[in-house]
């Protein structure tokens, strides 16, 4: 698929950091990622290493662990969903007790924090 940036939104893209067009290629389509010494080439970026996909919803190659742990995260919780990595930013901030700048992205995890 191909979205001109104004449509960036709809694939949870910030408009002001993406290029003229974007494309995303259906699971199982794409470019080659890597060729392995013996000249296999890896088209999965689970095999080539890579981590490239604009829809982390329908790539696994964009799922990464996420663990956080110490003072204010509520101990033994485990998220139910994906998270969207704009929102650690916020989380951290949260946690140290600093205010976000306003032009960052993403919400605090409050599922994620201790309940007071």
């Amino acid at each position: 698929r191909v979205w001109p940036w104004e449509e960036a939104k709809y694939a949870n893209l910030p408009q002001d950091r993406v290029g003229d067009l974007i494309i995303a290629n259906a699971p199982g389509f794409g470019w080659a990622e890597d060729i392995s010494e013996d000249k296999v080439v890896l088209r999965d970026s689970l095999k080539g290493g890579y981590k490239q996909a604009v829809e982390p919803r329908s790539s696994k190659g964009m799922l990464t662990p996420f663990v956080a742990w110490g003072p204010g995260i509520r101990a033994g919780n485990a998220l139910a969903k994906p998270i969207e990595h704009v929102d650690q930013y916020r989380t951290i901030m949260h946690l140290l007790g600093l205010e976000a700048p306003a032009h960052a992205s993403g919400r605090v995890l409050d599922e994620l924090l201790e309940r007071k």
